[in-house]
């Protein structure tokens, strides 16, 4: 699997799928102790519960979207995307591969 990376080939369907579940619940397991941190200090005034939801939920898509966009570990057309301009890299950015 390294050398499928460092040789640029595509990863298989299962491979990135794996890599995508494993960033999103690593970043779900690092946005918990925020959220309850965030709890703990507003119990008094008191705590949005949508502020907690996005909490949670925000940085797991914006990893789902990063790693799907990266290839699982590569990013391909950066250099293209760059001399496209914003709108170019944006669009790829959250199409579904």
């Amino acid at each position: 699997m390294a050398q499928g990376l460092a040789a640029g080939q595509p990863l298989g369907p299962f491979t990135q799928m794996a890599r995508v579940a494993t960033a999103m619940t690593v970043a779900a397991l690092l946005a918990l102790p925020v959220a309850w941190l965030y709890i703990l200090t507003r119990r008094k005034k008191g705590f949005r519960q949508s502020v907690v939801h996005t909490q949670i939920v925000l940085p797991v898509v914006v990893s789902g979207v990063v790693t799907c966009r990266n290839g699982g570990g590569r990013w391909s057309d950066h250099r293209r995307d760059r001399r496209r301009g914003g709108r170019a890299s944006l669009g790829k950015l959250v199409r579904i591969q």
